[in-house]
């Protein structure tokens, strides 16, 4: 896609003349052109490039002049994952409006004839009455993460777990 760079681009976002109706995205990683509807459809753009791990690291390693010789000699596995999250926070204000029912029991008595004799039976009748209420509560939310891609499973971020504020 040479002619990408005579496009004009808007907002990150560059259209391509000849197809009015389709999008191109230029990867934040690696500056490849993506279609707009591959985004669309949910292609991992965790890692948007073919890096080995293990050679990447390896690599890095090799590079630090005053690494430890344990680290430069050492398996070089990869041992983190970037997950790009927003974070949310947020006060909120809920205000109700609504009707409480409370319940009363109350016992009745009265006579029946029973075999030819008056016998006084009692039994318990239960109502409800019903009385207006209404309140409001506020309620802070600090620091909700929201992964901000959409391949992120449920899964991987379970895996992952919580880390605390101040290594974030």
């Amino acid at each position: 896609m040479a002619e990408i760079a005579d496009w004009p681009a808007k907002s990150g976002l560059v259209s391509d003349p000849s197809r009015l109706d389709e999008h191109v995205v230029l990867c934040a990683g690696c500056g490849e052109a993506l279609s707009w509807e591959r985004v669309r459809e949910g292609a991992s753009f965790l890692i948007p490039f073919d890096v080995d791990g293990r050679r990447a690291v390896a690599d890095w390693v090799k590079s630090r002049w005053l690494a430890p010789e344990p680290l430069r000699r050492g398996p070089h596995e990869p041992v983190a994952l970037h997950v790009p999250v927003w974070s949310v926070s947020a006060r909120t204000t809920t205000r109700y409006r609504g009707e409480r029912g409370v319940w009363h029991e109350r016992v009745e008595r009265h006579t029946q004839n029973v075999d030819g004799r008056d016998t006084e039976r009692e039994h318990t009748v239960r109502s409800r009455s019903w009385a207006p209420v209404g309140s409001s509560f506020d309620l802070p939310f600090h620091d909700i993460r929201v992964p901000a891609v959409d391949p992120v499973t449920a899964k991987v971020l379970a895996e992952l777990g919580e880390w605390p504020d101040a290594v974030a």
